[in-house]
């Protein structure tokens, strides 16, 4: 499969936008139908996600591939929050031009999961990644509508930055399954091990984490952690090691999340503070 993404010009209103095109049959191809689902069911504002112009479909010999192409022209946006935060990496978080552009954009994030929260969904994908800055004044909205919850259903998907502590459990794990692990292996020491005195009851459980959006019913509080995570992420910068979410690796993430309490959220605090100064912290 291919996927296309660029800048393409829309000739009747000489707008920007962008293009995504993919196989059918593709895991893009899913994707892009999922959000063309999502739109055409809640009939989500363009004022505040990413606008859908127009959907295509056309032949993929003109590109020397077979079968059907399928082409979104989405509202493009200026750039995401994610790439600011990849160009401001070793910024000050002192200075005043920072701290007043940082309260506009949090003003209007805040503005936009409101509208969500107030016609019924739950985004669940908050994230620097998914939040774009669009054409006009502090023009903030979101992206990858497809996977918004209703609110009161299970929520769903992967493990990702802005997965709340509630959407983590333990898991008891009996030794004996270990050495299940043990018998397919081909170290040549470990076939034909006696392992008839791991028996079920030799030893305590052990205890795993695991992720489990599905025991979290959608709701606006979901949001909200993630909005916190963006709003440390703007004053703390290179110190958001101390956020919960800083981690990349899933087990790494899981344990944060976990272990998240008051003296993690002190850290934070006192970082912030050191980092931004008493205003920024008192956020």
């Amino acid at each position: 499969s291919r996927s296309k993404h660029g800048p393409q010009s829309d000739e009747q209103t000489q707008r920007e936008v962008l293009l995504h095109c993919c196989l059918t049959g593709s895991e893009e191809y899913r994707e892009l139908v999922e959000e063309i689902n999502a739109r055409q069911r809640f009939n989500f504002s363009y004022l505040h996600s990413q606008r859908l112009f127009n959907i295509h479909t056309l032949n993929a010999l003109k590109i020397g591939c077979t079968g059907e192409m399928l082409c979104l022209a989405f509202e493009r946006p200026l750039l995401t929050l994610q790439e600011i935060f990849e160009t401001s990496r070793f910024r000050k978080r002192k200075n005043q031009q920072w701290a007043r552009k940082s309260v506009n954009l949090l003003l209007s994030l805040g503005r936009v999961l409101k509208y969500f929260h107030t016609v019924g969904f739950v985004h669940g994908y908050v994230e620097p990644g998914t939040i774009g800055k669009f054409q006009g004044s502090n023009n903030w909205k979101m992206l990858d509508m497809r996977r918004a919850t209703p609110l009161g259903h299970p929520m769903k998907g992967e493990l990702r930055p802005g997965s709340p502590p509630e959407s983590v459990s333990k898991t008891n794990v009996k030794p004996w399954m270990s050495e299940v692990v043990k018998l397919v292996s081909f170290d040549e020491n470990i076939v034909g091990q006696d392992t008839s005195k791991d028996s079920e009851g030799d030893h305590e459980p052990m205890e795993t984490l695991e992720y489990h959006p599905s025991q979290c019913m959608a709701s606006t509080s979901w949001d909200i952690w993630s909005y916190g995570l963006i709003m440390g992420q703007l004053v703390l910068g290179q110190s958001m090691v101390l956020l919960p979410n800083f981690e990349k690796a899933s087990d790494a993430h899981l344990r944060n999340l976990h272990q998240y309490d008051d003296e993690a959220l002190n850290k934070i605090y006192e970082a912030a503070k050191r980092v931004s100064g008493e205003n920024a912290a008192n956020l």
